[in-house]
């Protein structure tokens, strides 16, 4: 009896001890703190107590749903999937292939040994392939995007597709509905549900918002775009509308959606290694997770103006933080107002109609393009640091706190400039960029593309010192100095050059590269020309790139300028594309004492006027033309009675424009000569066609007239 009494005492005690100790527990568990009463977090200041804005409301909502797939035991998809398959998590099968590309061993992709084309897939690289990619849509059904374009030719079955160029095969996915291309090959595919690639869920939603639409591409051309990028390859889009429009901002916004979502995937990548982190330091033997570079920034983004840096960051909120995010939201983040005043066109909003309307005046008769390009801030020397965090952007952050930086190519050689005569290093955040992006490169080149690669050469180097970074985690193609191997280049232009598709082919990345050729109008701008003008063309023989220059210059003066300097005939306009043969013809000019007078990007506005009126009343034969010029000013010219184009117009319209200022009073026919080589084809074809550019070119003829 004594020993039962005992037991039923000892559990009545036991009992009240345990309801202490939940009751305890509980006491110490504190609910979840809105943002908006935090303050400062995470070093960007969110705000003080008070009411909550839709904001606030709205950053709150995404907090919790992160949360709760969290706590629902949501994950990313494993490693070892096939890339082809559905939803499968592209970063992740990246990540792995690099890591084994970096130790030698095989890629994690799948390929079918019987098959001999996977065999020569590296004989292949650097041979561009066309590659037919059928879009489907949200059902898997063939879509008809805005972009995209539908077959009639003989041979195909009239499916919707997208048409790329490519060093590999393997672009977007493999077509599971049985479709199957030419020689009985598996067709390739692209979705225009986002659902189907391995993006947050935050950025589908806001996506879908911002679209008004289903979680949905806009256009077959968009979803291509961001299949291309999204399999980290080298993407070359020669797409961009030199008019503007709504569609501008397709092209921005794919751009941005993987890029964020890299940065985010990164973010997650680095939390978890931090967890893993702190569980090794209470184990012995184990390695840490290598999963950081040497600094933080991951994504470089050039542009040539601050208006198009303005544009890109007021997208990048519209995504990451709310759909509506408008001016009123930026006041309210970390560096908005600072935002407004150096990149916006805020001094103009608040000005009368009647002064507005006084601004514009030089822009009224400009062509629409000019106006898209220059009308706003078009400031070239700017930097700017932007940090992604949990909660919100911060604009202005320190370079090597940050995760995007945003600048144009002169305001990071001014940075590096200054770094290398102090020996500062103060460039080194730049040493683990993962994402390179040049916008708007064809404004780029007529600013200074050197520009574009001395950045680049200074980009995914061994930095001096450490930065505060754990050497323990950094992954080891940093290590080895093979950063560079695994960069992924974007380069978005309006047109194709030599130069773009030599910069393009010369990035090492290992996953290879994927193009988007301009659309093209098939009679180019010929038909644009109102003014009857006969258009001579010569064609001179070039072996190789080394002597083009020498060559044309021997070609040219023989056929051409010997006639001019003989003649007494006024109104000789002379038209050159590169700015160092301006400079040599120039200097030959010079040397022939010939009556002209030079304008190029450099001459004073007050000169350039002075110039226009001697040439215009005939007291100077010949004027010395550069596209810069023409580029950065569009001047009207009158007096001219013939052109002579020693190298066409990288801008086509150029073309027709200057042909059409031709005075055509003159009881003589006026006339246009056109010099031009094989390696002159881009530029020909985007001024006569392709088709016949190809005809030109194949021909034994040297001399072609147009009328």
């Amino acid at each position: 009896e004594e020993e039962e009494v005992g037991k039923t005492a000892a559990a009545a005690t036991a009992i009240p001890i345990t309801m202490v100790k939940e009751k305890k527990k509980r006491k110490r568990t504190k609910p979840i703190e809105p943002i908006w009463k935090k303050g400062k977090e995470d070093e960007q200041g969110q705000g003080e107590e008070g009411t909550k804005s839709d904001l606030e409301l709205e950053l709150e909502l995404d907090q919790h749903k992160d949360k709760h797939k969290r706590d629902a035991g949501v994950k990313d998809e494993k490693k070892d999937e096939k890339k082809d398959d559905v939803g499968v998590d592209t970063f992740c099968l990246h990540m792995a292939d690099r890591e084994n590309n970096n130790k030698g061993k095989d890629s994690c992709r799948e390929t079918n040994q019987d098959d001999p084309s996977d065999k020569k897939q590296t004989q292949k690289r650097n041979k561009l392939l066309r590659v037919k990619l059928l879009c489907k849509g949200l059902e898997g059904k063939l879509e008809l995007g805005k972009g995209s374009k539908k077959v009639s030719k003989k041979g195909d079955s009239g499916e919707h597709v997208v048409r790329v160029l490519s060093d590999r095969e393997d672009v977007g996915f493999k077509c599971t509905g049985g479709e199957k291309g030419k020689e009985g090959k598996d067709s390739r595919c692209v979705f225009t549900d986002l659902n189907q690639y391995s993006i947050k869920e935050r950025l589908v939603r806001h996506w879908s918002t911002l679209y008004d639409t289903k979680p949905a591409f806009a256009d077959g051309q968009q979803a291509a775009f961001f299949t291309a990028m999204h399999q980290y390859k080298n993407v070359a889009n020669y797409q961009r509308d030199p008019q503007g429009g709504s569609k501008e901002n397709r092209l921005t916004d794919a751009v941005l959606l993987h890029c964020v979502n890299h940065i985010m995937k990164t973010s997650d990548l680095v939390k978890k290694g931090n967890g893993e982190a702190a569980k090794s330091s209470r184990e012995d033997n184990v390695d840490p997770q290598r999963d950081q570079g040497f600094t933080r920034p991951k994504v470089l983004v050039l542009f040539p103006f601050r208006k198009f840096a303005y544009n890109f960051i007021e997208r990048l909120m519209k995504i990451v933080m709310l759909p509506n995010f408008g001016k009123k939201h930026l006041k309210s983040i970390s560096g908005g107002q600072q935002f407004l005043e150096e990149y916006g066109s805020q001094d103009q909003e608040d000005l009368p109609d009647s002064v507005k309307k006084e601004l514009k005046k030089p822009m009224q008769n400009k062509p629409k393009d000019f106006q898209n390009l220059f009308d706003g801030n078009s400031d070239d020397h700017f930097r700017m640091g932007i940090k992604l965090t949990k909660s919100s952007v911060k604009l202005f952050s320190d370079f090597y706190k940050s995760d995007i930086i945003v600048a144009s190519p002169l305001g990071l050689i001014t940075l590096i400039n200054d770094a290398e005569r102090s020996s500062d290093k103060s460039y080194e955040f730049l040493s683990s960029i993962e994402i390179f992006v040049v916008d708007f490169a064809d404004v780029l080149m007529m600013q200074n593309w050197e520009h574009v690669l001395t950045v680049m050469s200074h980009m995914n180097q061994i930095p001096a010192s450490s930065h505060n970074t754990d050497i323990m985690r950094i992954r080891e193609w940093y290590l080895a100095g093979h950063a560079k191997k695994y960069l992924q280049s974007i380069v978005l232009s309006s047109y194709a050059t030599a130069e773009l598709n030599s910069f393009i082919g010369s990035c090492s990345n290992f996953e290879g590269l994927v193009k988007f050729p301009a659309k093209i109008e098939a009679k180019g701008v010929i038909d644009r020309v109102m003014n009857p003008v006969k258009q001579l063309y010569i064609k001179h023989a070039v072996t190789s790139v080394a002597e083009e220059s020498d060559s044309k210059m021997v070609h040219f003066e023989e056929e051409v300028l010997n006639k001019v300097l003989d003649s007494f005939s006024p109104g000789i306009l002379i038209f050159v594309r590169s700015y160092f043969d301006f400079v040599r013809l120039r200097k030959k000019l010079d040397e022939e004492n010939a009556n002209f007078v030079a304008l190029s990007e450099y001459t004073e506005r007050s000169q350039a006027d002075r110039y226009r009126s001697l040439f215009a009343n005939g007291t100077k034969r010949i004027l010395l033309y550069s596209e810069r010029a023409q580029f950065y000013f569009r001047y009207r010219f009158r007096g001219i009675r013939d052109i002579i184009f020693y190298s066409l117009p990288d801008h086509a319209h150029f073309y027709s424009e200057l042909l059409n200022m031709i005075d055509t009073s003159s009881i003589q026919q006026p006339t246009a000569t056109i010099m031009f080589s094989k390696y002159d084809n881009m530029q020909l074809s985007r001024i006569v066609g392709p088709g016949r550019a190809k005809e030109m070119m194949s021909s034994e003829t040297d001399t072609f007239m147009l009328a």
